[in-house]
């Protein structure tokens, strides 16, 4: 039986008082911190390309964090940080935190607040293991496999996992476990990935329960080959997701990433650069596929990019992205099974790519676009893994400056251009359809007024491809035009 991180963070803690009095735990070492995001847009033709009629959209996003983390005796921390949530359509009505909400009670207004994250953390449980139990964020703002945390989505989407992580260094070697269970929506894997089909992975005959193991190991150039060494951090990765839903394995699904990462930096932190390949395996079995056949998932992805600086003021940057698309979802792979193979890749995010590599505020960051999730930013790769079609997968590269000026160096302003296309068509329902989905021009400014305040202001226009296959738009070319202005306020 599988026993919540979060549970065992919480009995862990009540064994540590219990049998060891001696801790007199400190609690001078306890800090608050915070934050208050406010962000609003306005956008005009997301949903039908077209000015006649013309689609309008207006909304606003509060987001509160409060955390309260520190040292509660050597060499044993804790985090805990409580969210007053954004709108998500997924949540209960009194879940939907937003402007314009008639005023709530206190009951209510409570309950708009989630638990992110709690948990407890052991610089050496034993042996040198450094270890985390509870609820808390998976990966960094440049995974795209399995990230959990604040998202940069419209919607300022924040996701957790309840779960267990271990590390343990080995000479210039760091081993990783990372052991999670979901639960809820919008968590890891309770969601489609890189879709715009937005149907739960988990409906029909499973459990809206899965499991995630992540298996890591990693090292850095400068301790294997020395400070000489250009800067990098290698990670080889092994991600499993699986649905133990049913007392039988005929509806089970299983799904394996095998990834390589790369991050590093060189001429005195001038030049930024990462990339990721991944690579699917595992299978669906029959039941849920509703078909007679199962379906083995073959996906691939990769991912590159990097940041230069020219001068304090003046910088460029430059990324690319595919997600392999399946054309044929009827395609066999084995004649004497009828066994299906998925080759448009999936991930274990509840939204996909973390929120570094979104690819703009339009399709990186609208979640109204086509009705569905940002394009770029959980894009339709992978359909859901219990429904018969595969997606078309993407092809997307981004290109962008920022520059702060001279005589104002709190105002910086940033200028990016993506293209977009889908990676494949599909056979029969694409027939004479475009790949293309379209050209995205931002422009955005931002101004520090304060060390721990921030003014968002961003103008985007996307230009939508003819008959574009991912857009169904037919002959409606009308540029899809968005506004939106935010403020940060962080403190501690």
């Amino acid at each position: 039986m599988q026993i919540p991180a979060g549970v065992i963070a919480f009995l862990m803690g009540l064994l540590l008082i219990s049998i060891k009095p001696s801790w007199a735990f400190n609690f001078e070492k306890l800090s608050f911190d915070g934050a208050i995001d406010v962000k609003g847009e306005f956008a005009v033709n997301e949903k039908d390309f077209s000015e006649s009629p013309r689609d309008d959209r207006n909304a606003a996003h509060l987001n509160i964090m409060l955390g309260l983390s520190g040292e509660l005796a050597e060499g044993m921390k804790t985090r805990i940080e409580a969210y007053r949530e954004p709108i998500n359509e997924a949540e209960s009505p009194a879940r939907q935190a937003q402007y314009g909400q008639a005023m709530q009670g206190a009951g209510n207004e409570l309950g708009v607040f989630a638990l992110e994250n709690l948990y407890l953390h052991f610089d050496d449980l034993f042996l040198g293991v450094k270890a985390r139990f509870g609820w808390q964020y998976m990966g960094d703002d440049l995974d795209l496999v399995g990230f959990t945390g604040r998202y940069n989505d419209d919607s300022l989407t924040i996701t957790h996992a309840d779960s267990a992580f271990l590390e343990r260094h080995f000479g210039p070697f760091a081993a990783t476990l990372f052991q999670a269970v979901t639960r809820d929506v919008p968590s890891l894997l309770t969601d489609t990935d890189y879709t715009l089909n937005n149907v739960a992975l988990t409906t029909g005959t499973s459990s809206s329960h899965w499991y995630v193991k992540k298996i890591g190991l990693s090292a850095k150039t400068n301790d294997l080959f020395g400070e000489t060494a250009p800067s990098l951090t290698l990670g080889l990765n092994l991600h499993q997701g699986q649905d133990r839903g049913a007392a039988t394995v005929s509806d089970n699904i299983n799904l394996l990433i095998y990834e390589l990462t790369a991050r590093g930096s060189s001429q005195g932190n001038n030049v930024h650069y990462y990339g990721t390949l991944a690579a699917n395996a595992g299978r669906r079995n029959a039941v849920l596929s509703n078909t007679s056949s199962g379906v083995n998932f073959r996906g691939r992805l990769w991912h590159a990019g990097g940041e230069f600086l020219a001068n304090k003021h003046l910088g460029f940057s430059l990324q690319a992205a595919q997600a392999t698309g399946d054309d044929d979802p009827a395609e066999p792979s084995d004649i004497s099974t009828n066994e299906e193979p998925d080759y448009s890749f999936h991930d274990l995010g509840a939204l996909g790519m973390a929120p570094k590599i979104a690819f703009g505020e339009i399709l990186g960051k609208s979640n109204t676009l086509t009705g569905g999730r940002p394009l770029l930013q959980g894009f339709e790769s992978g359909s859901p893994l219990i429904s018969g079609g595969q997606g078309r997968g993407f092809d997307a590269v981004a290109a962008g400056a920022h520059y702060a000026l001279p005589s104002f160096p709190k105002v910086k302003i940033f200028a990016d251009y993506i293209l977009a296309y889908a990676q494949k068509l599909r056979n029969g329902s694409d027939l004479g359809k475009s790949r293309k989905i379209g050209d995205e021009l931002d422009i955005a400014v931002h101004y520090q007024k304060l060390e721990n305040v921030t003014l968002k202001l961003s103008l985007a226009a996307l230009k939508p491809a003819e008959n574009s296959a991912v857009l169904g738009n037919g002959a409606n070319i009308n540029l899809v035009r968005k506004i939106t202005a935010g403020a940060t306020m962080i403190f501690q």
